[in-house]
């Protein structure tokens, strides 16, 4: 009796850029070579001739079994060995390959396919490759073709082994191949699938080709269908779960998704995979401890068997633990209840609630009548959620929320709103040693979506208090304060900032909610007509319309005089600075300076409007009193952070450039430099006195340790807005090749800030410049 021979089987279409990749890789472990190709029009035949390979042609049937059965009738092996063109055998593989094609003593084998997946991702699971070649075997399905069953019909489970041989799949790079125009194939392919073949593995099929269009919730549908017909002992059952998964973690569904490996966990104990996609989950809605926990159980178990698709992670788990590290946080000490109110807040629920969850005992979220996905968002991240009618009232929708609540203390947010990560490890520990029973909090509100320490203000709120039935008062501007004070509480100030996001949310959503806002105050405060303009006032001042904000905070100034509160002289002053009322807003500051003398931020707008009009002594003078005195205390004011030092500065800087003190403002951009705040700033301003540094920017940053990606960015931005192009794009240059060296991971978006800028104003100049020619040339 001979050696036994081995014939390589293949089917392909229009891969001659491929095939001959795959046919040097095993070519010298093979003794026949089978191609069947079903209508090629490039080389793909005649680079498999040049292989030596046995050539069929055919026309395509939508059928790739039939396909694959025709390649078997032609082969003349004792064994057969199948591949697609887009693969190919793993170097160290074909000794193992020739070994089981000699003495192999199973009726076929597993071998492992490794998919190559985009961002360094890899997925290996077990494919039947090498089987005897009889007439019994073989392929069925029209897509995604199997000869497994047909072998276990005639041989049973027990004459399959596994083969230490590996496959590398390059079919999922969009770089090479045309992946749409092969989903939108096999998608035809399964519209024929007439109704009575359309089994469980029909669903899967179907599933997983929308799951690479990214149409998530058909996927999803299939998935299911596919789970309730396919028992878990199916080869395809394992990947089918982690398939589901990934549709409804695509669809943020985590609660679902949790439940779903929770449960697939009992019927694969060994399918660690699970357990790091819980992991995945828990990350995404901020549960930390839990994350870690299902890292660990992950680090312990064992790797699984061969007949599992084993994922090789773009996060190796190791390194994703360490990151996680930093943010568990045990829950100890009283339990917390979080409550939120929102209305369509689909857009920013999810940071909201990941921000709390790693330190809430529950979260209540109460939805007054979304029409977004809102409500389900807020579930899947594991809120109770409770839904009311709205009523043009905030603090009746508040009074739910703490209804519900269950916890010891209770910590109130807007859906927009997020605690700071270092908040959320000092809030537990506060709780622990509480000795107040509420506590004003910062409210750090940005106002635009730079999120710049420059452009936002700091508030404090009572948001943090004890479960004592206490409940809002007012329907606009709602406060608890009142009912704690009744009660007898103490109140204290916490340094747990909660950072406001509201302009991070699409235009069109910042301007309905701030037309229902307007709502409630016009119902709710029409018998409180300055109050009615405080309010009006601030909307909108915040909506930058200064203008109308300057009617309805002048009409409550003038009601109110020295009993309006503080925060209205700050925004009726700077409105009337945005619209160049300098002598108003003069005489506006003067008055609030006199009766809140600790207010920096009035003391601070009037040196401004001095400046603005060309008061530079009294502007410098009062710029000083500044410094002098400091930032104004957020618990009682509506605070500018910076206002008594780094802002102050940045001011002083160009005032001093203007009255030709030029070392001195030098060193004063220099010292306002120093906070990372001001940073940019300073050096913007630097760069406009570039010719009196004495050496270029770069040189001088050098010198005074501020060379970087950040520094070297905002000069080129300077330059560009000054016309200076040529220049702009030499520092341009000289910022990416210091981001070079900075460790990663670099923080590119200074650097991408100042190609925008360069190529908006370049274009700007050009078609100003344009238009100037053509009117001069008509």
């Amino acid at each position: 009796m001979g050696v036994p021979r081995l014939s390589l089987c293949m089917i392909t279409r229009n891969e001659a850029e491929n095939i001959g990749r795959c046919l040097e890789s095993v070519r010298e472990f093979v003794d026949e070579i089978v191609v069947v190709d079903t209508g090629s029009v490039d080389d793909t035949t005649a680079v498999a001739a040049g292989y030596g390979a046995k050539v069929i042609t055919t026309v395509w049937q939508h059928d790739f079994a039939a396909a694959r059965n025709l390649s078997l009738a032609h082969a003349t092996g004792d064994w057969i060995f199948f591949l697609d063109a887009d693969e190919e055998l793993a170097p160290e593989s074909g000794s193992a390959l020739t070994r089981l094609a000699r003495t192999g003593d199973k009726e076929a084998y597993f071998a492992l396919i490794t998919n190559l997946l985009p961002g360094g991702a890899e997925l290996t699971a077990p494919s039947i490759r090498l089987f005897r070649n009889r007439e019994g075997y073989r392929f069925r399905g029209r897509l995604h073709e199997q000869v497994v069953d047909s072998i276990l019909a005639h041989a049973g489970q027990q004459r399959i082994g596994q083969a230490p041989i590996r496959i590398l799949h390059h079919g999922y790079d969009p770089a090479t191949f045309n992946i749409q125009a092969k989903i939108r194939r096999n998608l035809a392919i399964l519209e024929r699938y007439p109704p009575e073949e359309r089994d469980s593995f029909f669903y899967y099929n179907l599933g997983t080709e929308y799951l690479r269009l990214g149409r998530w919730k058909e996927a999803l549908a299939n998935y299911r269908e596919a789970l309730r017909l396919t028992h878990p002992a199916k080869i395809y059952g394992p990947i089918l779960v982690k398939r589901t998964i990934n549709a409804l973690m695509a669809l943020r569904r985590f609660r679902e998704a949790v439940g779903h490996l929770r449960y697939y966990q009992t019927l694969y104990p060994d399918f660690r995979d699970l357990v790091f996609l819980e992991a995945l989950c828990h990350l995404e809605t901020g549960r930390y401890t839990e994350a870690q926990e299902c890292l660990r159980r992950y680090g312990v178990l064992p790797p699984p068997p061969i007949w599992y698709p084993v994922e090789k992670w773009p996060e190796p788990p190791e390194t994703l633990a360490a990151r996680i590290r930093p943010l568990v946080r045990r829950r100890e000490g009283p339990p917390l209840s979080v409550c939120i109110i929102g209305r369509d807040e689909a857009s920013c629920i999810g940071a909201c609630i990941k921000s709390v969850a790693e330190i809430a005992a529950e979260i209540i979220f109460i939805d007054t009548g979304s029409t977004d996905q809102t409500p389900y968002l807020a579930y899947q991240l594991g809120a109770k959620v409770h839904r009311a009618s709205w009523q043009n009232n905030f603090g009746t929708a508040r009074n739910l929320a703490l209804a519900a609540a269950t916890g010891e203390w209770i910590l109130v947010l807007d859906a927009d709103e997020v605690l700071q990560e270092a908040s959320r490890n000092a809030l537990p520990e506060l709780l622990k040693a509480a000795d107040r029973d509420a506590y004003l909090l910062p409210i750090r509100t940005f106002l635009d979506r730079r999120l710049s320490l420059l452009n936002c203000y700091l508030k404090g709120s009572c948001r943090l208090f004890r479960n004592r039935n206490y409940r809002y008062q007012d329907a606009v501007d709602e406060t608890i304060l009142p009912a704690v004070e009744a009660a007898g509480g103490t109140v204290g100030c916490a340094p747990i900032t909660v950072d406001h996001l509201h302009f991070l949310r699409p235009e069109k959503e910042i301007a309905r909610r701030r037309a229902w806002k307007i709502a409630a105050i016009r119902e709710h405060l029409t018998s409180a007509p300055a109050e009615q303009c405080c309010a009006l006032g601030r909307e909108s001042f915040y909506a930058r319309d200064f203008t109308a904000a300057t009617q309805y905070l002048g009409e409550a100034y003038q009601t109110l005089a020295k009993s309006a509160p503080p925060d209205i002289f700050a925004l009726y002053a700077l409105a009337l600075i945005n619209t160049g009322n300098y002598a108003q807003a003069i005489a506006v500051l003067t008055e609030g300076v006199a009766i809140h003398p600790d207010y920096t931020d009035l003391l601070y707008l009037l040196a401004v409007a001095c400046f603005q009009r060309g008061d530079l002594g009294t502007a410098e003078q009062l710029f000083r009193r500044c410094l002098a005195l400091g930032d104004a205390p957020w618990e009682k004011y509506l605070v500018t952070p910076g206002a008594g030092s780094y802002r102050v500065l940045l001011s002083l800087g160009p005032l001093y450039a203007r009255t030709g003190r030029t070392k001195e403002a030098i060193a004063t951009l220099l010292e306002a430099a120093r906070h990372p705040a001001a940073f940019e700033p300073a050096v913007e301003s630097l760069t406009i006195l570039r010719e009196e540094l004495g050496v270029p920017p770069d040189q001088f940053l050098s010198e005074k340790g501020l060379c970087n990606t950040r520094s070297l960015s905002a000069v080129a931005q300077t330059l560009a807005r000054t016309g200076q192009f040529a220049e702009s794009l030499y520092y341009l240059l000289l910022a990416s090749k210091e981001s070079e060296k900075e460790p990663p991971p670099g923080d590119f978006a200074p650097l991408l800030q100042a190609m925008e800028t360069l190529r908006t104003a370049f274009w700007h100049h050009f078609r100003l410049v344009g238009n100037q020619e053509g009117c001069s040339g008509g």
